[in-house]
């Protein structure tokens, strides 16, 4: 594990442990404002150290080698492997390891939506077709794959928000 990996885990220890003080009372605004800046903060930072930079990096890689590299099904091999449990099991711990720290952060920021947000604010924020076009413009700059985005979509849901335009939008930009 690199350093960066154990900065992923300090944040979502500390996302955890900012979701356990809010059950202890304090000033409401502070903590509204608290939340959001915060969630905010996870969302910059988690996003450049799983997303922005790692895909910034391969696309001057892929520019100089015209190439993207290995292929996750296949690696270098010039054809996929045959169908079998074991291929598909293969690719499924591969796959994992590709997508493990954005899988992290979409759970991370999905509780951050439950903990950190006013649910009232936010779900009038993605109400109505603004609300549609602002999730748009949330979900395009995550480049979050289906099973990551997965949890954000959930809980703009249960929080009131529609979040069909936050999951056709992380789904349009998958890079799988």
């Amino acid at each position: 594990m690199t350093k960066y990996d154990y900065i992923a885990f300090a944040v979502l220890i500390a996302l955890i442990v900012w979701a356990a003080a809010e059950k202890f009372p304090r000033d409401k605004l502070l903590s509204a404002w608290g939340g959001i800046v915060f969630f905010f903060a996870l969302a910059i930072v988690g996003l450049f150290y799983v997303k922005w930079s790692p895909y910034y990096a391969t696309a001057l890689v892929a520019a100089q080698d015209h190439t993207l590299g290995a292929s996750i099904v296949s690696g270098n091999l010039p054809a996929s492997p045959e169908v079998s449990l074991q291929a598909g099991f293969a690719y499924s711990i591969a796959y994992l390891k590709a997508i493990w720290q954005a899988l992290l952060l979409g759970l991370a920021l999905g509780a951050g939506i439950a903990v950190l947000l006013p649910r009232a604010r936010f779900s009038q924020f993605f109400a109505g077709w603004k609300g549609s076009l602002r999730a748009t413009g949330f979900a395009v700059p995550s480049m979050m794959c289906t099973c990551c985005g997965a949890p954000i979509a959930v809980e703009m849901i249960d929080a009131g928000a529609g979040a069909s335009p936050y999951w056709a939008s992380s789904y349009s930009v998958e890079a799988n």
